[in-house]
């Protein structure tokens, strides 16, 4: 497919070389200022077993009649699996992307590439091969609905637009000819609107006015609230087990053969305070309601083929010696119960140690799509701290060093000596080769 591609620009005048390995092949051509990068792909038909995160974990799903199911069932459209050829084309001008986009034919990845290195305009780009920026410009009226609020576009391939604001978030997609919209509650997914026809009025419901799960029906059109979302206003953990009880009721569900002592788990006041996740076929408990999970020092229970038995942290054990030894972890857990993530943790513990050192420097989180960053800036430098607080990157302008600190007071120590005494990467550099970090 490259090398194909690469004769058709030569043929046209366009200088184009080919470069990749393995199943990674790109084109690549230059003008000037301009250059043209293009991924060469090939779709063929998945077989085997297809591995990934397990949607359940998610715990979204939504409420529908049984009469719609059975319709959808039946009647929706099922998507064709396409095989074949794609081309993601990028262009950039003075090192910068300015577009992109994917299509399934060779002589519109030839003519993209060919019209940018002539010197066409984006716009002469567009109206000649559309499938460039396509995506892109399909969320373009849902931006302008947004005046002057903040918001985020991911890139390619998606192109979600997320609007955020303290702990609630609404994620906009193009749905063929119209928008649908997700709310957020944190990671949690409390409401869908499909098809969204006010942007502007979604946002301000859900995020301005912060109303209610259970009123969203009442306020917004075409509205369809998440099964068990209305707990997510009052008590998160009911929410949470409400979901562990319908996974454990389907038979096909991982945590089916564990279903028995789930279901006792389900009934008691300790265990059902906490949350949990699903890991293969284990089921594992957290401090924290969502990824990034909060586990340490808390049970893993795994099914066995022992009737009346299960594992727990690699032990057999009869339901009720489990069910003791369960509710013993649980009362020494390092981390009380909470709706939230491992990084929300991580900004107490941190507030709390800058506090003990006397200083005033504030820690914050920066949202990137559900997921969540928290750092601390002070003037052009910035702090970055990655799934604890020892492992930090230290950011100034373009420079970066990321360092695992031994101890959680070694990276708050740098990260103070950063940020409020000036020092400069190379000392920081420095520091962790002294052994108090790990580069």
């Amino acid at each position: 497919m490259a090398q194909e591609l690469a004769s058709c620009l030569n043929e046209q005048g366009v200088q184009a070389y080919v470069e990749g390995a393995g199943v990674h092949w790109q084109v690549n051509a230059k003008h000037n200022a301009r250059t043209a990068r293009v991924h060469c792909f090939w779709y063929d038909m998945p077989t085997g077993l297809i591995l990934g995160m397990n949607a359940a974990n998610a715990r979204v799903s939504f409420k529908q009649p049984f009469f719609k199911r059975l319709f959808k069932h039946f009647f929706r459209r099922r998507r064709k699996q396409y095989m074949g050829p794609e081309y993601l084309t990028l262009l950039h001008d003075e090192g910068q992307e300015v577009a992109c986009g994917r299509t399934h034919e060779l002589h519109e990845a030839t003519q993209s590439v060919q019209m940018w290195m002539q010197g066409a305009s984006l716009g002469e780009v567009w109206s000649t091969v559309p499938y460039i920026d396509a995506r892109r410009r399909a969320m373009q009226p849902a931006i302008d609905q947004l005046g002057e609020r903040e918001w985020a576009l991911t890139g390619d391939p998606t192109y979600e637009l997320w609007v955020h604001s303290k702990g609630r978030s609404c994620r906009i997609v193009r749905d063929g000819e119209h928008y649908a919209c997700r709310l957020l509650l944190g990671q949690a997914v409390a409401a869908r609107i499909q098809p969204l026809v006010d942007v502007q009025e979604a946002v301000d419901v859900w995020l301005d006015q912060k109303a209610s799960i259970r009123l969203l029906p009442k306020l917004l059109d075409h509205v369809s609230v998440a099964r068990h979302a209305e707990l997510l206003d009052t008590t998160p953990a009911a929410w949470h087990w409400a979901h562990v009880r319908e996974r454990i009721a389907d038979p096909k569900d991982v945590l089916a053969p564990l279903a028995p002592f789930l279901e006792m788990l389900s009934q008691n006041p300790m265990t059902t305070a906490f949350y949990s996740f699903s890991s293969l076929n284990r089921f594992v408990f957290s401090s924290s309601s969502h990824y990034p999970w909060v586990g340490d020092g808390l049970p893993v229970l795994a099914p066995a083929k022992e009737q009346g038995m299960v594992w727990v942290d690699e032990e057999l054990m009869s339901y009720e010696a489990a069910l003791r030894k369960v509710e013993a972890l649980l009362k020494e857990a390092p981390h009380a119960p909470f709706f939230g993530t491992a990084t929300h943790l991580c900004f107490k513990e941190l507030c709390a140690a800058l506090k003990s050192r006397g200083s005033r420097l504030e820690p914050r989180f920066i949202h990137r799509q559900q997921w969540l960053d928290l750092v601390i800036t002070a003037k052009d430098r910035t702090c970055q701290f990655f799934d604890d607080v020892t492992r930090v990157g230290f950011i100034e302008g373009e420079q970066e060093v990321s360092v695992s600190w031994s101890t959680q007071d070694d990276a708050v120590c740098a990260c103070i000596a950063f940020l409020e005494e000036g020092a400069t990467l190379d000392e920081i550099k420095k520091r962790s080769d002294q052994g108090t970090g790990k580069g």
